[in-house]
């Protein structure tokens, strides 16, 4: 999620410099608008000489926390990584993620990957918007320069089938007039023998942002794609869709959220990322449950 417009123009760049020419680029995970942003806190003053005079305290409270993490972290590689479904180790450890690990796990989701955050906006993020000093570039500029400057003859983009890693934010639902609600996945028996740690993942532990209703989807994708159309953006990658049929817990089921999702997209990119030769311009990615 760190890439930038100049990111890719140097990348492109680079690439037609040692001789390859790239026709067709993908803008990967990091155009888009998301919650919670990851966190930064400024150290006043006060805060600045707090923990200088208690230093020694500090210390020794990060040391104790140190310790108990390398700990914890050497008996889940020990016993529980490799351990099957509904063995001991995995019970045990099932229920502490649940309870007094849900916590650090959150901070884990949230400091080190991207998993934990949920779809908050439709428009690119600040780092591809226009700004006054020229620092960054706007998609749309981006996208020209790629073709007319650098002989790209095809930008997609990338996005989860239901938004991001945890879906869409309820909150935008409510400001784009469609319901979003939080749901947590029920993972079959199956699923979980074969893949026993998404029992403790960031979807299983805190829940997706899910658009149950048909109607609804179809104005979830006109607000995701319509900005990129307006970008001149050709295509879609869309990713996780596997993991949207475990999300049909009292919405008719897994088969018929992934069915209404499915169709919803498939005639969002048909009306708006149609290619010259009279295909779809859709990479669809990570398509199938490993059941």
């Amino acid at each position: 999620s760190e890439v930038t417009p100049q990111g890719i123009i140097d990348g492109v760049t680079s690439l037609r410099e040692a001789g390859i020419q790239p026709k067709t680029v993908i803008l990967d995970d990091g155009w888009q608008q998301v919650e919670p942003q990851k966190k930064t806190k400024e150290i006043t003053s006060a805060e600045d000489e707090s923990k200088s005079t208690n230093s020694v305290a500090t210390k020794v409270a990060n040391g104790i926390l140190g310790i108990f993490a390398k700990v914890v972290s050497a008996m889940y590689e020990t016993f529980v990584r490799k351990a099957p479904h509904n063995s001991i180790p995995n019970k045990i450890w099932s229920f502490l993620t649940r309870t007094v690990l849900k916590g650090q796990l959150w901070n884990y989701f949230d400091t080190d990957t991207d998993f934990g955050r949920q779809l908050s906006g439709f428009q690119p993020n600040e780092k591809f918007h226009d700004s006054t000093d020229g620092s960054t570039i706007g998609l749309k500029e981006l996208v020209s320069r790629l073709k007319t400057e650098l002989g790209v003859t095809r930008l997609f983009c990338w996005h989860a089938l239901h938004g991001y890693w945890r879906g869409v934010s309820p909150s935008l639902g409510k400001e784009n007039g469609f319901n979003a609600t939080n749901v947590m996945p029920q993972l079959s028996e199956h699923l979980l023998k074969v893949e026993p740690i998404l029992a403790w993942d960031s979807v299983s532990l805190f829940g997706v942002g899910l658009v149950p209703q048909e109607q609804d989807l179809s104005k979830f994708y006109d607000n995701l794609h319509s900005p990129l159309v307006d970008a001149g953006v050709d295509g879609v990658k869309v990713d996780v869709q596997s993991g949207v049929s475990s999300l049909g817990g009292g919405v008719g089921g897994g088969s018929r959220i992934a069915r209404v999702y499915t169709r919803a997209l498939e005639d969002s990119v048909s009306m708006r990322f149609a290619s010259r030769d009279g295909g779809i311009s859709c990479i669809n990615c990570m398509c199938h449950s490993t059941e």
